[in-house]
Formats: structure tokens, C-alpha cells, sequence
């Protein structure tokens, strides 16, 4: 019985790496879920224009989730506002 179950385990992983994204697919290329923001201070005077959360949270230290809750919810974060370019 346990055979059977490693057997399977091999099978399931052989199958599983067909669909995964070769080595350096993004690299060149936005992500889908990737999109750019405008910062602005607390009187809606813009300070600066970002490419990505991710390079947001590299540059200031801050955190993705909470910017991207800031902008589902329009609300301040870091004594900004973010909105989303579309």
C-alpha cells in the first residue's frame, strides 16, 4: 500500500512541472497582476509615480499588503494616498 502512494507521489510531481513557467518568463515582462500607482501627499498633490507595489516596498520599506489594502480602500497609508494608473 505504501508503493502505491509513492508511485502516485512521482506520477503527480512529473505531472505538475509541465506547467511550470520556465526559468526567467517574467523577466522582460510585466506581470498580469503587476500595475502602476501614483503617490500623493495629504492634499492630493502628486509626489511621485511607481512602476509596482514590489517597487514601492523595496525603495521605502514598506509593506505590500498594506499599500495594496490603501488602494482597494482609498485610504491613507504612510501619510499618503495611492491610486492605481489604469
Amino acid at each position: 500500500m505504501a508503493n502505491l502512494g509513492r508511485e502516485f507521489l512521482i506520477e503527480y510531481n512529473k505531472r505538475k512541472d509541465r506547467y511550470k513557467r520556465p526559468k526567467g518568463f517574467w523577466k522582460n515582462k510585466r506581470h498580469p497582476r503587476e500595475y502602476k500607482l501614483i503617490q500623493y501627499d495629504v492634499d492630493m498633490n502628486i509626489i511621485k509615480n511607481w512602476d509596482s507595489i514590489s517597487e514601492i516596498s523595496k525603495q521605502l520599506n514598506y509593506n505590500k499588503q498594506n499599500i495594496s489594502k490603501a488602494v482597494r480602500n482609498n485610504s491613507k497609508y504612510k501619510n499618503s494616498y495611492w491610486k492605481r494608473i489604469q
